[in-house]
């Protein structure tokens, strides 16, 4: 009971304190009051206010909120309650308020006594339970009194939303009126606003409804919430609703479009963001530095000029704006004028930024096109080639990028790096970019010939369809000309330029030095010749160039042993410049040559001989020299040796043999000279040995020779074998029994007379086989055998038909079967006239079954046994079988018609012989003469003679003719 007198004492001082300064005042009053002053405060929203006051605007990054709101209060059917006094009211309830005071404690928290907290546990359970009766019994007695709106109003206005929240909630429980029910969650929407809690806002909202959602103007509430929490479409749903909402002031749809903006910014919607940024307003956009988001969404929809003014904007109030902004704006404006096409200022904007920042930003390309545009070359390389590095951002245009890289340092002139980057291209990619012309070109630079031939190939492959002018093409086709000559394919090289360069170009480009020395590198000397003087003529011709083209002609004439020529063109360059370029042995060799027309040269050739042999890095031995100076090293010391040999100088001609090796010397024949010399200045021993090192070297030679013939001709090399078997003369051929052998070969390069020529050299001197074994008898016998074979063949090769039959008729029928030699026999017959033994031979030729093979020569045979019938015998019956067995075509390619249709006159076949008559005059129009046509015409007219349709048509002709006999035969051929 102490306790309970306790809680009665303590309610009623906070009461009496919380009402005692206007007590004298009615309840209603104060009631009023309270209400009054909280209706009309700058925060508060009344149970039945028409608008929502959503708090104080967002920061640019943020969505702006509504005005507040000041319209008055709707009292509704509480208005009576109103009228108590709310001391009374409490007085009236104390015996309620015993329990209800510590139901309130435990709600609200206010302080305990000591005696409350002291209890035993028992009590304390005990409490606990009182405790939730009493929270009922205030609960209900609070809803009983209809007190809870009144208790959360009177919290509300106090900023103690926690406490008006249970009371508004309390409230909602058992709300006494919709009105109330749509008051109290009108402002549970407020406060849930103003903490912030939008989720809770949102629902409080759900349960308020779209009608009183609308009524009460709170779009821009719900809309701003689900902006908060990024419910984006429901967000533009609100805020547009609000904006079409009657009741939404001026003020309140500024912000509306604020946030509107701002949300379609983010969204990415610049078109909607544009629009709502402009029914803003300048002075709002600067005021609120959205002079950006203006821009880049005006920049997004591809408005430059107004972008542009909004980025200007924006800088010029950008005192205060941080570095990060300054460089997207840089950035964006850099795009703004790319895009555009304007550069320099595009590149002066971009140029604010640093390089860390360009590379973060990924404006490498864009920085690249700009430099390589304003011509800043070197620069636009740095950047791609950082493209290049960033496959990640630039997917497949880091190709791209790499064949632009690649592009700019071919026209840079830095061919090797170009040349590096096609190479990570590959053809696939330069093929697909069209680099082809800076591809070929680099790889030519970097004298990598082969890949630069590709490429020009690939371009006229690729551009074939394409409207390429005609100097183009032949400025491609002489770049395609001149690898191949760099490559050393010289016959291709040729081809190219003669089938596809016009002389002009030829001229113009300065291309006859290349053309003359693809033909001296394949033995065309004397075109060689024409056009080195061709390139000597043109002005175009450098001084460099024309040096090389004197050394060029004086090598060719050397080659072609002009000596004179050579020494002509050898004086038209510096005489240092000989020594430099080791031609001090070319002049000496071609003085020595002229000695005999000149002998004051003796003295000039013994001059250059020397000079070369003064050359650094040559040696006897020819240590690290190519093999041509190997040569000419060994040539000087033999020549030079020889002069002083000449001249008697027998130790100064020692000095120069003693350079060379046994095998040179033995080569060049020098045994016999140094032998002399030797003898001259009394060195005996060396005289001796000399002499018989050539006796042996002679013996040894012939061998060696006769061998090589042998081994030229074993592998058809027939030329080579001819000639060294011709060299070593008729008694050394005869000697070893070489005379078949020569005969043949010279048979085979088509010298049949020289042929001839050594096979009866061979049968005369063919030896007795008498002593001879018979393997080597019948070897020899089957020798001449063949000898005849090949003799006939050659008499045959050259028209001489006689002494072809002479030696044909020596030789066996086995052998001329087995050999199928019928038909070359049967034509000797046939240019003899003796048709019978040609018809013999040619019928053995058809008749053997190694003919079937060669369709062409049955078919000659068809044709000379014809010839044979119907020429040599007159024989028309034999000669129209063989014409049977062609076809009309052979008939016609073989010119036979004429004697087809003799022949089938002949067998009385007049169908047969008047078609091949019209044939014949069809297919020789051009080469009937009158003499023809008139044997035509009379052996058709014998033909027909009975046949009434054609002898009208005769005299039809005659009559036309008018006597004129070649106008009738000119109607006859064209009837």
């Amino acid at each position: 009971m102490a306790t309970l007198r306790k809680i009665v004492s303590i309610v009623t001082r906070s009461f009496y304190r919380a009402t005692s300064k206007q007590l004298c005042k009615p309840s209603s009053t104060l009631l009023h009051h309270h209400y009054k002053q909280y209706s009309t405060t700058t925060n508060g929203i009344t149970p039945s206010s028409s608008s929502s006051s959503p708090g104080a605007a967002q920061s640019r990054s943020g969505p702006h909120s509504q005005s507040q709101s000041k319209s008055p209060p709707i009292i509704s059917n509480h208005s009576k309650r109103f009228q108590w006094s709310a001391t009374g009211k409490l007085i009236c309830l104390f015996s309620v308020t015993t329990v209800s005071y510590l139901a309130y404690k435990r709600l609200f928290g206010t302080h305990s006594t000591a005696e409350d907290h002291s209890s035993s546990p028992s009590s304390s359970t005990n409490s606990n339970a009182f405790m939730q009766s009493a929270i009922k019994l205030f609960e209900h007695k609070v809803c009983e009194h209809n007190l809870s709106f009144r208790m959360a109003l009177f919290f509300d206005t106090r900023k103690q939303y926690d406490r008006a929240l249970y009371f508004y909630k309390l409230f909602l429980r058992k709300p006494s009126t919709k009105k109330g029910e749509s008051a109290a969650l009108n402002n549970l929407v407020v406060i849930y606003y103003r903490r912030n809690e939008f989720e809770n806002a949102l629902i409080a909202l759900k349960l308020l409804g779209k009608a009183q959602i609308q009524e009460r103007n709170l779009e821009f509430v719900r809309a701003h919430c689900h902006h908060s929490l990024k419910q984006f479409d429901d967000a533009l749903k609100y805020y547009e609703l609000f904006i079409r909402n009657p009741h939404s002031k001026a003020t309140d749809m500024t912000a509306a479009y604020n946030n509107l903006a701002l949300l379609c910014y983010e969204l990415g919607r610049y078109d909607d963001a544009a629009k709502y940024f402009q029914l803003i307003g300048d002075d709002k956009i600067v005021d609120k530095n959205y002079a950006f988001r203006v821009a880049h969404s005006l920049q997004n929809i591809d408005e430059f000029e107004r972008s542009l003014k909004y980025y200007n904007l924006y800088l010029a109030h950008s005192d205060d704006a941080s570095q990060l902004n300054l460089r997207d704006t840089y950035h964006n404006l850099g795009v703004l004028f790319y895009d555009h096409g304007q550069d320099a200022e595009a590149l002066q904007m971009l140029r604010k930024l640093s390089r860390a920042e360009i590379e973060h930003r990924n404006l490498e390309f864009k920085m690249a096109h700009l430099c390589a545009k304003m011509g800043d070359k070197s620069t636009a390389i740095e950047y791609l080639r950082a493209c290049t590095l960033k496959p990640e951002v630039y997917k497949e245009y880091a190709l791209i990028c790499r064949g632009i890289l690649a592009q700019l340092l071919y026209e840079t002139q830095e061919y090797a790096q170009a040349c590096v980057e096609f190479d990570e291209l590959g053809e696939a990619q330069i093929v697909k970019q069209d680099l082809f012309f800076a591809a070929a070109y680099s790889y030519a630079q970097c004298e990598e010939y082969a890949k630069a031939l590709r490429f020009y190939e690939l371009l006229l492959q690729h551009k074939s369809g394409e409207k390429l002018s005609v100097e183009e093409q032949q400025y491609i086709w002489s770049r395609i000309a001149v690898l191949q000559y760099r490559l050393h394919d010289y016959t291709s090289a040729l081809d190219t330029l003669n089938q596809h360069l016009q002389s002009q170009y030829i001229a113009q480009w300065n291309l006859e030095f290349m053309l003359a020395h693809c033909h001296q590198k394949l033995g065309a000397y004397h075109e060689a010749i024409t056009f080195y003087q061709q390139f000597l003529a043109n002005k175009h011709s450098e001084i460099g160039d024309i040096q090389k083209c004197y050394q060029n002609l004086a090598l060719l004439y050397f080659d072609l042993r002009q000596f004179a020529k050579c020494i002509e063109y050898f004086a038209l360059i510096d005489d240092e410049e000989i020594s430099a370029l080791h031609l001090d042995f070319y002049v000496a060799r071609c003085y020595h040559e002229l000695t005999s027309y000149n002998a004051n040269f003796v003295e000039l050739a013994v001059k250059y001989y020397k000079r070369y042999l003064k050359l650094p890095g040559l040696d006897a031995h020819g240590i690290n020299m190519d093999v041509q100076h190997q040569a000419n090293l060994v040539d000087a010391y033999t020549s030079l040796g020889a002069i002083y040999f000449d001249q008697q100088q027998w130790r100064n001609a020692l000095d120069m043999f003693e350079h060379l090796n046994e095998d040179q010397i033995l080569r060049f024949e020098l045994a016999d000279k140094m032998s002399a010399c030797y003898a001259a200045i009394g060195d005996e021993a060396s005289e001796q040995k000399y002499l018989n090192l050539a006796a042996q070297h002679t013996v040894q030679k012939k061998e060696k020779e006769i061998s090589l013939a042998q081994f030229y001709y074993n592998i058809h090399q027939n030329q080579l074998a001819a000639d060294m078997l011709l060299a070593l003369g008729d008694d050394v051929i005869v000697e070893h029994d070489m005379e078949f052998m020569l005969a043949h070969c010279l048979q085979l390069v088509g010298d049949n007379a020289g042929a001839i020529k050594y096979y009866l050299l061979g049968l005369n001197n063919a030896h007795d086989g008498g002593s001879d074994g018979d393997a080597e008898q019948e070897q020899k016998q089957e020798e001449v055998v063949n000898a005849w074979h090949n003799i006939g063949c050659a008499y045959h090769d050259i028209a001489d038909y006689e002494h072809a039959a002479e030696y044909f008729g020596k030789l066996s029928m086995a052998h001329i079967q087995r050999t199928n030699t019928e038909f070359i026999v049967a034509v000797c017959y046939h240019h003899l006239k003796r048709y019978q033994d040609a018809l013999r031979y040619y019928q053995l030729y058809l008749d053997n079954a190694l003919s079937e093979h060669d369709e062409q020569s049955v078919k000659s045979c068809y044709n000379n046994m014809i010839i044979c019938y119907f020429y040599g015998l007159k024989d028309l019956q034999n000669a129209y079988e063989y014409l049977s067995r062609m076809s009309d075509d052979d008939i016609v390619e073989r010119k036979f018609l004429y004697e087809m249709a003799r022949c089938a006159q002949h067998k009385n076949d007049r169908e047969q012989s008047m078609k091949y008559y019209q044939l014949f005059l069809k297919h020789n129009q051009e080469a009937l003469n009158e003499e023809i046509i008139e044997n035509v015409y009379q052996n058709v007219h014998s033909l027909c003679v009975d046949d009434k349709q054609f002898m009208p048509q005769i005299q039809k002709i005659k009559e036309n003719g008018h006597g004129d006999k070649q106008k009738e035969l000119q109607l006859f051929v064209a009837w």
